[in-house]
Parts: structure tokens; C-alpha cells; sequence
């Protein structure tokens, strides 16, 4: 894999999130970050909801490990319109038991049209068809409903709940390879 591995959906192009379009985000450089991925953001640059906590820390993996770069965010690119509509990818490489996890995010003024299901249907279509892949992933507070569908139109299932340090209780959304869904966490009894 190279750092052009572009993914094309009927809508959309999702185009990777290099360290230096990450840190023209963070530093908030609306022109560095359009140049770097190709795309018009929205002005004042910022993330799309809940992903600026992570940004620092992916750049600086990418920084660490540039080979890793298709395992790491994606601008989603609309392709009529060639802006950035959010941003779409995994939290790194698989683990050892063969395990993404997937995570996404679509600007306010593009959600509701299906630009999160279609990247995310595509992404685990795309990690499932690489070495090394079992499953993919996702974690969902059990309160965020359109997460939820999204997962679910992309063949996950909830196997479990667990526990993150700052959202609290969360869900665990899972499909596999011929849609395996393995539970591997319990269910608490309060969540069912």
C-alpha cells in the first residue's frame, strides 16, 4: 500500500490524512490543509465533531510510522463539489487478533445524506479485503442514533458494552469476514 491509495464511492473520494494535512488542521491553516489533501474545508478550519481530541495523536504515529498511512483517517472529498465533508477511517494497522476499529465524522452541513454510511460501508469493505483483517470495529455511545444506523447499514452488530475513559459506557459494533460478529464483551444487564 502507498500513501496514494485513494478509495472512489459513487459520491465521494476518500483521500488519506497525511501528517502534514493533520497538522495544518490543528494549526488551523485553512490554505496548507487544502493544498495537502486536495479539498476545500470549511472555514474557520476546525475538525469535524469529536475528532479534534485524536488529531495530534495520529499525526504524530503517521510522523512515527508513515507505511501505516492507509490505517489512519481519510478526508471525505465530495467529488461534484470537491469539498472536505468530514473525515472517515481506523485507529491504525490490525491488532494481533486480526481487529480494526473504525471511527467517522461528517460536518454538520453534510449530515443527514448519507455521506457517513456510504465512506463507512466502503472503509469496511476495503479492510476486509486486506491481510491480516478479520474485523472491523466500532465504538458508540449508546445515545449518538445516527452512529448506530451507520454501523448497522454497514453490517455491524452490537456484541457488547465497554467502558472509555472520557465518553464512559460505550457500544461495541463488530461485522467480519462473511459477517462474523463474535461477541468477545458482555452485555451489561442495565443495557439491554
Amino acid at each position: 500500500m502507498t500513501e496514494q491509495t485513494f478509495i472512489a464511492t459513487d459520491r465521494l473520494i476518500l483521500v488519506p490524512f497525511t501528517a502534514a494535512a493533520i497538522q495544518a488542521m490543528i494549526a488551523g491553516d485553512g490554505d496548507a490543509l487544502d493544498v495537502a489533501t486536495g479539498a476545500a474545508f470549511p472555514r474557520p478550519v476546525e475538525a469535524p465533531p469529536e475528532m479534534a481530541d485524536a488529531l495530534a495523536f495520529f499525526r504524530d504515529r503517521l510522523i512515527a510510522q508513515p507505511a501505516q498511512l492507509p490505517w489512519w483517517g481519510r478526508v471525505l472529498v465530495h467529488r461534484e463539489s470537491a469539498q472536505a465533508v468530514g473525515i472517515a477511517g481506523f485507529s491504525g494497522p490490525p491488532d494481533e487478533r486480526g481487529i480494526v476499529v473504525i471511527g467517522y465524522s461528517v460536518y454538520p452541513a453534510w449530515q443527514r445524506r448519507g455521506i457517513a454510511t456510504e465512506a463507512v460501508v466502503t472503509l469496511v469493505q476495503w479492510a476486509l479485503q486486506q491481510p491480516g483483517v478479520s474485523r472491523v470495529r466500532a465504538t458508540i455511545a449508546p445515545d449518538n442514533i445516527a452512529s448506530r444506523r451507520v454501523a448497522e447499514r454497514a453490517g455491524m452488530l452490537p456484541i457488547g458494552v465497554t467502558d472509555d475513559d472520557e465518553v464512559g459506557a460505550v457500544e461495541i459494533w463488530q461485522t467480519g469476514r462473511c459477517g462474523e460478529t463474535k461477541p468477545e464483551f458482555t452485555i451489561r444487564a442495565d443495557d439491554e
